[in-house]
């Protein structure tokens, strides 16, 4: 059986203005939102992982680490850094509840894809901070970790410590970037087409 938006797709394409507003006014409306709860609960199974991927590296952290000032300091600037990306990062995650349902089928469509599209910029604006705590606080916890190690020792733990990061900082957004394209930049690409499809149509 046809996905409803691409049903929508075929008719936008075949069919005026007036005949899909007399004709299937609702059914346009139900195929769009169709598509974006459908987009909506995939994003939400793999931030759900995300967060169960932080949960788990902080709990090994927490256990590992001396119960020392400086240890721990250095998770709390990890927790801080943790827990402020993904509250706002889950803030700005894209929801068919936030759109407002009351607006035509068009107007909807501009509305979804400006969401999706400030969406992308949120992890690249916020990203960088978790990063940057993250390296912090990992350090400091070296620092403590290995205060009476020989200084060779302390420069290859921190170094080796301090690349992991880097590595994982722009493995991130290499990903990111990757399932931007994958998954985002499609639904943006796919909904304005429609709406172009649709203007076209009711312009000839």
């Amino acid at each position: 059986m046809e996905d409803k938006f691409e049903l929508v797709k075929k008719m936008w394409q075949t069919q005026t203005l007036e005949q899909l507003t007399d004709l299937n006014p609702d059914f346009v409306m139900e195929g769009v939102l169709a598509r974006l709860s459908k987009f909506e609960k995939k994003q939400f199974r793999i931030n759900v992982l995300k967060i169960l991927a932080v949960v788990i590296f902080i709990l090994f952290l927490a256990v590992r680490v001396p119960m020392s000032f400086f240890s721990i300091s250095g998770l709390l600037l990890v927790v801080t850094g943790a827990v402020f990306f993904l509250t706002v990062y889950m803030q700005h995650q894209f929801k068919v509840s936030k759109l407002n349902l009351e607006n035509d089928s068009l107007t909807l469509i501009d509305e979804a894809v400006e969401f999706l599209k400030r969406h992308l910029l949120v992890f690249k604006k916020y990203f960088w901070i978790f990063g940057l705590l993250l390296f912090l606080g990992i350090n400091l916890i070296y620092f403590d970790v290995f205060r009476e190690s020989e200084f060779s020792l302390r420069l290859i733990a921190h170094s080796v410590g301090s690349m992991m990061i880097v590595i994982s900082y722009f493995g991130g957004m290499t990903i990111r970037k990757f399932r931007h394209k994958k998954e985002y930049i499609p639904v943006i690409s796919e909904l304005i087409e429609i709406k172009n499809d649709f203007l076209g149509e009711n312009n000839e």
